[in-house]
């Protein structure tokens, strides 16, 4: 039996500051002193203006959700592209990592986190008409993260689940589905309002997923911030009427790409 990898620890404080001191030939007080002042410098650009570029390198703000003021204001840092790794064979067949990207472009938008690819029209993606779909799902289908769900095969129980369903039972579970996993909101402990158990309310466990679990992964509908990303509908708020009817009528079209007998939908296709 093969061994299980360990996983690697972070570096501790101590640890980080021997690793530079001995790269650099430095004292490690020196590097601590280095580090200290770097972190007040940044904390005081980030008061006074909430953020700070280090050229070349990297981007820090602080970031508030303007629809949701009194939420707790968070910390983003943005690698630029140029410090990624670089392509990979799967970069040159077209699959990108947009997903969890640590970088992003000169307007905040997610570009590929090994090869700096910023081939998407994002505009055009947040406009959410269900009439552009075909370009929606291309789109995803650059992300390797979404487009093995647009390509792997569903698990016969999921398929089972769907049939017994048909046409107008699956639309009218897609619509639930939607409804309570990622339309409605609660407010949290932390004072922010968002669904139950953001980020983790879509399972991706073969054998407990039905193919709407399956869609949400590929059409990026599985939590609030993949929406955010994907298809610019900000967190902390309910969905409106009309981004639910999209987001269903692109499961749907999902359901038609795998399942085109149980694509039959009675939803009318309404641009926003």
């Amino acid at each position: 039996m093969a061994k299980k990898a360990a996983t690697k620890k972070p570096s501790t404080k101590t640890e980080l500051l021997a690793r530079i001191a001995a790269t650099t030939g430095l004292a490690r007080n020196r590097v601590a002193a280095v580090l200290e002042a770097m972190a007040a410098e940044i904390q005081q650009s980030l008061n006074n203006s909430g953020v700070i570029t280090i050229l070349g390198l990297v981007k820090i703000e602080k970031v508030v959700v303007p629809t949701c003021p009194t939420w707790p204001a968070s910390i983003k840092v943005t690698v630029v592209p140029e410090l990624l790794p670089g392509p990979d064979d799967q970069c040159a067949r077209g699959l990108h990592t947009y997903f969890q990207s640590p970088a992003t472009n000169d307007r905040g938008q997610p570009v590929c986190g090994l090869c700096g690819e910023d081939a998407i029209d994002w505009e055009r993606l947040h406009k959410r008409n269900i009439f552009d779909a075909e370009y929606t799902v291309d789109q995803l289908n650059t992300d390797r993260w979404r487009g093995k769900w647009w390509s792997r095969d569903i698990d016969p129980k999921a398929v089972q689940h769907a049939n017994r369903k048909g046409p107008a039972g699956i639309e009218d579970a897609v619509r639930q589905r939607v409804f309570q996993s990622v339309g409605r909101v609660y407010e949290m402990p932390n004072g922010k309002e968002q669904p139950y158990r953001d980020g983790s309310q879509t399972t991706d466990k073969v054998g407990k997923m039905t193919i709407i679990h399956y869609g949400q992964h590929a059409t990026a509908t599985c939590c609030r911030k993949c929406m955010e990303v994907w298809h610019g509908i900000p967190q902390g708020r309910e969905l409106t009427k009309r981004e639910e009817d999209y987001v269903v009528g692109l499961l749907l079209e999902y359901v038609r790409f795998k399942l085109p007998t149980l694509g039959k939908s009675r939803l009318t296709r309404n641009g926003e």
